[in-house]
């Protein structure tokens, strides 16, 4: 069935992905590029010794001549692509066999880097391998890599960042996470949402399919409330700014009025401790099936952190948690989640099947 009722007139298929269609990211890569786009990055470096003047910036960096040096900590590699040109003695070591001797000499000449490294955590951090070609993969694939250039005052220092294996990868992102990015002033005016808990009640489907206009809901409410005259002040009422379901931002507050005067210090917690919102009546008036609602179809991503928000900047890699082809579409009416669906291609057109609906009684 089509949007108006009537049975579709081309198959309906499920989406498949185009591989050609979309950018795609080497998945080995992805982490490393993601760190790269972190704007934390800058402070991270800045804060390492020798190193406050220093700046990593992704650049489009040609592989044509470059001397391929793989960075070793904690059994973990890491590749690094420098220009040849720039450093004739590596590239003189990387012409060679690659030999314990030339990765030994090779760590001499690096030795401001590996230095630095230490400075980062990366400790007895040596050079496991040297050489002209841009690293493979074990089934013999070349590895995608990306630019990278190092600028020092008016001094810019070209290199692309290969594969790094996860022991690289945990040691930036702690390392990072010690320098958290200022909230730039386009998030800090996001208006959170804040809820009153007055209470929670479990209630039976049936019950709510019957509830009607009028209809009084008994022993919800919050022990803070046992008593309450509606005069006198109400202490250590819950109080919540967020998405129920997700981590909230939690203080207990005291009820005086038209005021809530905070009580503790705001903390982030991750109990769904939110009632949920009572269901739609069962039963409608007929002229409320004629209302347009406005329905968006949208696909979730990932949930970030607000310090991770203001971090983004262009080369910065999310990934999501599938393909389009298994993406589930939620639909939603003036923020309401309301169904999930599937995408399909109808003849040229792209549609959206229904998969669930809530809300919905017509299988009673």
């Amino acid at each position: 069935m089509n949007a108006t009722g009537q049975p579709a007139r081309h198959p309906v298929r499920a989406l498949r992905d185009d591989p050609n269609g979309l950018p795609r990211i080497d998945a080995e890569l992805a982490s490393v590029a993601r760190l790269l786009g972190d704007a934390r990055l800058d402070a991270c470096v800045a804060g390492l010794d020798g190193a406050a003047d220093w700046r990593l910036v992704p650049g489009d960096v040609a592989d044509g001549s470059l001397c391929w040096v793989a960075l070793q900590y904690d059994g973990a590699l890491a590749w690094i692509g420098l220009n040849a040109d720039a450093h004739p003695a590596l590239a003189a070591l990387a012409d060679d066999d690659g030999s314990p001797l030339s990765c030994a000499i090779a760590g001499l000449l690096l030795t401001p880097l590996i230095d630095l490294l230490d400075t980062l955590g990366a400790v007895n951090v040596s050079v496991a391998a040297i050489g002209r070609h841009a690293p493979v993969h074990r089934d013999g694939r070349r590895a995608a890599t990306v630019g990278m250039l190092c600028v020092h005052g008016a001094h810019r220092h070209a290199c692309r960042i290969g594969p790094a294996d996860p022991g690289w990868i945990d040691l930036l992102e702690r390392r990072m996470a010690r320098h958290p990015a200022p909230l730039p002033a386009r998030l800090g005016r996001i208006r959170v949402p804040g809820y009153l808990i007055v209470g929670e009640k479990a209630l039976p489907i049936a019950t709510l399919r019957r509830l009607r206009p009028g209809d009084v809901v008994l022993r919800f409410a919050d022990p803070a409330f046992a008593g309450w005259d509606g005069a006198a002040p109400t202490h250590a009422l819950a109080l919540r700014w967020g998405v129920a379901g997700m981590h909230q931002y939690v203080a207990h507050a005291t009820l005086d009025g038209p005021r809530l005067v905070l009580d503790t210090e705001p903390a982030m917690t991750d109990r769904n401790d939110h009632p949920v919102p009572g269901a739609p009546d069962a039963e409608t008036q007929t002229s409320l099936d004629e209302l347009e609602l406005p329905v968006s179809f949208e696909i979730e991503t990932v949930t970030l952190p607000l310090a991770q928000l203001s971090a983004l900047r262009p080369g910065y890699v999310i990934e999501l948690r599938g393909t389009l082809r298994d993406a589930r579409i939620r639909l939603l009416a003036y923020g309401q989640l309301i169904g999930i669906g599937e995408l399909v291609t109808v003849g040229e057109q792209l549609g959206v099947r229904v998969i669930d609906v809530f809300g919905s009684h017509d299988a009673d």
